[in-house]
């Protein structure tokens, strides 16, 4: 189990590279509980943090969704809300997106 104090000073806890577990509740007492999603990034004007054509692992935000945007965990390792017309998300067969997800934990794991 991985914990990741984002600057949001939300908890994201990431568990068997299969599963987010993403707190919605005060002190991240009642979890969500969401496969993991990703989108690869078309564009990256005025982002010196994302690369085109790279993958990019998205997590969950109705409210920056409904502004038409995307919460990103970028190059610096940190989620941060990004245009969602710079990503197109994409359906990954499990295999590839055990593979991927794993990667992300392993790039977030504290030194």
């Amino acid at each position: 189990i991985i914990t990741l104090n984002a600057p949001t000073r939300r908890l994201i806890t990431l568990f068997h590279g299969q599963h987010l577990f993403f707190p919605v509740a005060v002190g991240g007492v009642k979890l969500m509980i969401i496969k993991p999603q990703f989108a690869v990034c078309i564009r990256n004007e005025n982002s010196e943090d994302l690369q085109r054509h790279k993958i990019y692992l998205v997590l969950p935000d109705e409210s920056a969704s409904k502004d038409g945007y995307l919460r990103i965990i970028d190059e610096s390792g940190e989620d941060y809300l990004y245009p969602a017309h710079h990503f197109m998300v994409i359906k990954l067969p499990k295999p590839v997106r055990e593979v991927l997800f794993a990667d992300f934990q392993n790039k977030l794991q504290p030194a």
